[in-house]
């Protein structure tokens, strides 16, 4: 096998892996951890179902004032899921999931980069060693399992920050 072939071979089964983690971590007992809604969820419903009634807005002055852009994500999944825990809750945990996979790419166009010693290893290890470390600390673990915008903000900055990379990474090719 090529070094090329065995690269993106060692590519798919990092994502995989990561994905079944993150799997894990956001969607095991998703409905019962945490057992109740916290009062900022609720006003988060309250703001989303605001929206349905009027043309777009792009800041609500609803739970001390937001930009709009995630809650119309909660919109859309409480039509589809009704307004209820989970309705309320899974844009937030595919937003983490989605995250987590990005944050790999990231740190792998990153790590690419560098000159690291034994790069064949490290190149490999890093990406998968902080997507792990990302993924499963208590910080983003709360943020995807409650109706917060965290982790939207955080998909969104970081795909944009990928595209960048992939941006450089084509103009130095090019250029």
């Amino acid at each position: 096998m090529t070094s090329s072939g065995h690269t993106k071979y060692n590519v798919l089964i990092a994502t995989i892996i990561l994905a079944l983690l993150g799997v894990f971590i956001i969607f095991y007992k998703f409905l019962e951890i945490p057992k109740t809604l916290t009062f900022d969820e609720i006003e988060f419903a309250k703001l989303a179902l605001s929206l349905g009634t009027h043309g777009y807005v792009p800041y609500s002055p609803l739970a001390t004032g937001h930009a709009t852009l995630y809650f119309y994500f909660l919109l859309f999944s409480m039509k589809v899921f009704g307004v209820s825990t989970l309705g309320l809750r899974i844009p937030s945990a595919l937003f983490g999931f989605f995250s987590i996979i990005v944050f790999y790419f990231v740190l792998q166009k990153s790590v690419r980069k560098m000159d690291l010693p034994n790069s064949s290893f490290l190149h490999n290890i890093l990406p998968i060693a902080g997507a792990f470390l990302f993924a499963t600390t208590r910080w983003y673990f709360n943020f995807a399992r409650f109706s917060f915008e965290g982790t939207c903000i955080m998909f969104f900055e970081l795909t944009s920050l990928l595209f960048f990379l992939h941006y450089l990474d084509h103009r130095q090719k090019n250029g």
